[in-house]
């Protein structure tokens, strides 16, 4: 009889703690769901309702002195370093839009708002590719977040997908904002997200303006209200700056610096920018240094230019298919893009 009632006991203690490893085992579970899957602090994408007026059109005039013109070289590359060819800059002087007729071709396109052309080029074992791109307006240069929310955590939609829902006609991936809940987060005029990381983690910070400027800060000194009242426009926390104010950034603190594929915004006057991306970890192109990267958008003539998420996020997109040669198919969380205005 004692020893019935002690198996029983032992029984009991048992089915004890396998009923507590077990619900112990489902809080993990639950937990882990919501850190790692399911988005958090989601917000659908204020843009979509912005019924607001057209932007003024920017007044294109005479290239500010650090942009080359037409037929110059830029500062060659270091002796050190692999040797680019830069991209000329088209004469401003030019008709860099038509008065209403859509003229496409296989790497360009032009209208009345936009003016976009797409090269790519091949130095040594390094592919690049540039967008060099006009828009009259910056109605026509957009951001938009995967399946059109934004949302901390897994909410992601390939590049593919995003371009065509937006009727993009060129697009790069951003900062895959998403992965981080720290930084700034200003897409389409909107504030989404202002808060600052720790120190260790600081990044420098872009934004592209309402009037089509584009400045770069640093992390510290960025104060979101005054430059959202200054008309910013977009903002990406990411980095790091590769160009300020036409100088190429020689010091990297960054554990991505080594070869990647790369992808940048880049910057030369008024409503004139340039999306570039660089191949990498491939058989026909090993990606960029951050300094041969950062002497790359230089020579380009780029007055700044900012280092968007690379690796296997890097993506470019014309006419609703990839432009450059993505290193894998990793899904992106927002993407920047040009669009155009049809009246």
């Amino acid at each position: 009889m004692i020893n019935i009632c002690k198996n029983r006991k032992g029984i009991k203690a048992i089915v004890l703690i396998f009923t507590e490893i077990v619900l112990t085992g489902c809080l993990l579970c639950v937990i882990s769901l919501f850190h790692h899957v399911i988005p958090m602090n989601v917000t659908s994408d204020m843009s979509l309702n912005n019924n607001a007026t057209v932007m003024p059109n920017i007044i294109f005039g005479t290239p500010p002195a650090n942009t080359p013109s037409s037929g110059t070289s830029a500062t060659p590359a270091p002796s050190n370093g692999p040797q680019y060819t830069p991209t000329p800059t088209p004469n401003e002087e030019d008709s860099l839009f038509t008065s209403g007729k859509i003229i496409k071709t296989d790497s360009s396109y032009k209208s009345k708002y936009v003016n976009i052309t797409c090269k790519t080029y091949v130095v040594e074992n390094v592919t690049y590719h540039v967008q060099d791109i006009y828009v009259r307006n910056m109605s026509c240069f957009k951001t938009a977040f995967a399946n059109d929310k934004f949302a901390t955590g897994s909410n992601t939609e390939p590049i593919i997908e995003i371009s065509k829902a937006k009727n993009a006609i060129v697009a790069i991936n951003g900062d895959q904002y998403a992965a981080r809940k720290e930084g700034v987060v200003i897409r389409n005029g909107y504030l989404y997200r202002d808060i600052s990381p720790a120190p260790s983690e600081k990044q420098d910070i872009c934004v592209v303006y309402n009037d089509g400027t584009m400045k770069i800060f640093n992390e510290i000194t960025f104060d979101s209200a005054k430059e959202l009242s200054n008309g910013a426009y977009q903002a990406w926390s990411f980095g790091p700056a590769l160009v300020v104010d036409g100088v190429a950034q020689t010091q990297f603190e960054h554990g991505i610096s080594g070869r990647n594929p790369r992808s940048v915004i880049g910057y030369f006057s008024p409503g004139h920018f340039c999306f570039v991306a660089v191949d990498g970890r491939q058989d026909h192109s090993v990606g960029l240094k951050l300094v041969d990267l950062a002497t790359l958008m230089r020579d380009l003539g780029c007055v700044q230019a900012y280092n968007l998420d690379g690796g296997n996020t890097s993506k470019m997109v014309f006419n609703n298919e990839y432009y450059s040669s993505p290193s894998g198919a990793r899904e992106v969380s927002d993407i920047v893009y040009i669009c155009d205005i049809f009246e």
